[in-house]
């Protein structure tokens, strides 16, 4: 998962001005972290990612769709813990919210805070909860007039419509679609496969917050053109200009996907913060694509109707380097796992 492309926030004043603020002066920031089971109590009893040692649990798991979890009614204690850190911000955590208060110089001093209890803190919370703890809200005061809140600067949802003749004509062509005869046709189911994955992953009933699969849409788009067009980016070009597509199409729609696959938080990481401004291109792009990759499969879909397949053959044999990588996979598991570097192992 891209880390920063789901988290373009900004702040934003609810109470005052910062203009009228005279640097240095005093300021808090202040986020609610989530799971708040781990932190004491919670309204929630399911599903829980953290439960209390020897505390009763039931599993709950439903077999049609795969969804569970585990359910229990027993809470940790409230978090109470007050810390001052090096910097001189003092850091005080109250169940599940943490608290930094600080003399803040500059308003880029006040953003660095916010930076380590947005990101920094969650991060380093998850790493020794072995589990996900992240921030659902972020408030906070600069001086005695000021009051503000970090939130997301907008966001996106897909939604489509149709009439109910449209949609059955659409389901028509499905069914065309999957009786082609397999064969070299199965490089093209593969490529639809991972094409529903990335619809999966834009979901409203698969995913709440948008953009947080972004990294991995990207992913499964690319997978689309390379299980179609193996062989690397210039396989793709020649792949897309048998179907049709000018060169100026396949520049300007699919190939840029292909990149930013590779050079934008996606398969490869970053070493710095992403710009608002730079993930708004990217996300907007993303979902251009989406409707890219979708014209392009029904047109190899159509090809492939009638008679003119433009995909070489797929393998049916499992890759050899594929059973053996297993193979050692399987040995390696039967070594003993890294010692546990946890708290308890340096007591």
């Amino acid at each position: 998962m891209s880390y920063f492309i789901a988290r373009p926030r900004a702040l934003k004043v609810t109470k005052g001005s910062l203009q009228q603020v005279r640097w240095p002066t005093a300021a808090t920031a202040k986020v609610e972290l989530i799971p708040h089971e781990v932190f004491g109590y919670s309204e929630k009893q399911y599903p829980r990612t953290f439960v209390a040692a020897n505390a009763p649990v039931r599993a709950l798991w439903n077999s049609n769709t795969g969804e569970g979890g585990f359910e229990s009614s027993v809470f940790f204690d409230e978090l109470d813990v007050d810390r001052i850190l090096p910097s001189g911000v003092s850091l005080s955590m109250r169940g599940h919210f943490a608290e930094a208060s600080l003399t803040s110089a500059t308003e880029d001093n006040l953003t660095a805070v916010l930076g380590f209890l947005e990101f920094d803190l969650p991060a380093f919370l998850s790493l020794l909860f072995q589990g996900f703890v992240g921030v659902t809200a972020v408030t906070g005061t600069v001086g005695t007039e000021v009051e503000f809140r970090l939130q997301l600067r907008e966001s996106w949802h897909d939604v489509r419509a149709f009439s109910s003749e449209l949609r059955d004509a659409k389901v028509a062509r499905a069914i065309d679609l999957s009786e082609q005869e397999l064969g070299s046709e199965s490089r093209y189911l593969y490529a639809c496969l991972y094409y529903q994955q990335a619809m999966r992953l834009n979901s409203s009933h698969e995913c709440r917050l948008p953009a947080l699969h972004v990294a991995e849409v990207v992913v499964n788009l690319a997978k689309c053109l390379e299980i179609l067009f193996p062989g690397g980016h210039d396989s793709v070009r020649q792949g897309c200009r048998a179907l049709g597509y000018s060169s100026d199409e396949v520049e300007h729609n699919i190939i840029p996907l292909l990149i930013i696959r590779n050079d934008f938080d996606i398969a490869h990481p970053v070493a710095a913060r992403v710009r608002y401004e730079d993930i708004r291109t990217v996300y907007k792009f993303v979902i251009r694509s989406q409707a890219n990759v979708r014209s392009l499969l029904l047109r190899v879909g159509r090809c492939i109707r009638s008679g003119n397949n433009p995909l070489a053959p797929l393998s049916s044999e499992t890759p050899k380097r594929r059973v053996a990588l297993c193979e050692k996979l399987r040995a390696h598991m039967e070594q003993p796992s890294l010692p546990d570097e946890d708290l308890a192992s340096a007591r």
